[in-house]
């Protein structure tokens, strides 16, 4: 498994897409209420300083190393929030995730991290946006063959 430090615009536009969709993080005793501008920067920080801790992590080099693979590493407070899109499509935001979260897994405490929980609430946000969401079945639809080979239609 390889991993780089990903580009700070990909964080911020992690947390645009959360704070556009209006996504709560809750995490120990605090709600991190991604509407709110603060609340965006503090968490474009977390998933920097967790993604370059994960990078470090697997490949025993300091944040600062020449040779730190991916972005060039900048301080979390120094990391540059001036980015806006006009819109989040699903699947790309989906794929964002997805990127980052397998970037920045290599801590053995991943899954325990304000990173990590902040990921599954915007994949969770994500999700009922995608095409075709509220067209689908709740539940499960009905099989099309029966295991007796009759074909079935639905009641």
């Amino acid at each position: 498994m390889s991993a780089y430090v990903v580009d700070p615009h990909h964080v911020v536009y992690l947390v645009r897409a959360a704070g556009a969709w209006e996504v709560c993080v809750p995490w120990r005793r605090q709600l991190w209420d991604l509407r709110v501008w603060s609340a965006q920067e503090a968490m474009a920080r977390v998933l920097w300083a967790t993604n370059v801790a994960s990078v470090c992590y697997r490949y025993s080099l300091r944040p600062d190393a020449p040779d730190l693979p991916g972005a060039r590493y900048v301080r979390p407070r120094d990391l540059d929030l001036d980015w806006d899109w006009s819109r989040f499509d699903p699947v790309q935001v989906l794929k964002s995730v997805a990127c980052y979260a397998y970037q920045s897994c290599e801590l053995p405490h991943w899954e325990l991290t304000l990173a990590a929980a902040f990921c599954r609430r915007l994949e969770a946000a994500a999700i009922p946006r995608l095409h075709g969401w509220e067209e689908r079945v709740w539940g499960a639809p009905w099989p099309e063959v029966e295991l007796s080979g009759n074909i079935r239609r639905e009641p």
